[in-house]
């Protein structure tokens, strides 16, 4: 009399296995294209703020400081700013000319 070999678990193998194989690749292009477009919108963001900054200043001198300084909290590469963070870098507006804002 012949053994008749069972599938039973088989099935549940191969699901997991493919699953695996095609979940894994998958998630890193969603990964990879999320941060491709959190950089694009972080460049765009720091352009506008850096324009803002330059044409709202006084002078060409200011404006260029002004300009700096947004595209230096931009590049900044702190993300955590918890209230006890040190190296937390938040917004604040530049120093003005003759106390104006």
């Amino acid at each position: 009399m012949r053994s008749v070999r069972s599938d039973d678990g088989s099935t549940i193998v191969e699901f997991v296995f493919l699953g695996i194989v095609i979940l894994v690749p998958l998630m890193y292009v969603v990964l990879l294209a999320s941060d491709l477009q959190r950089n694009a919108f972080g460049v765009t963001e720091a352009a506008r703020q850096a324009g803002r900054a330059y044409a709202t200043a006084d002078d060409e001198g200011s404006a260029r400081r002004r300009a700096d300084y947004a595209m230096g909290l931009a590049r900044s590469p702190t993300r955590d700013c918890r209230p006890t963070a040190r190296n937390c870098v938040l917004w604040l507006p530049a120093p003005t000319a003759r106390g104006r804002r």
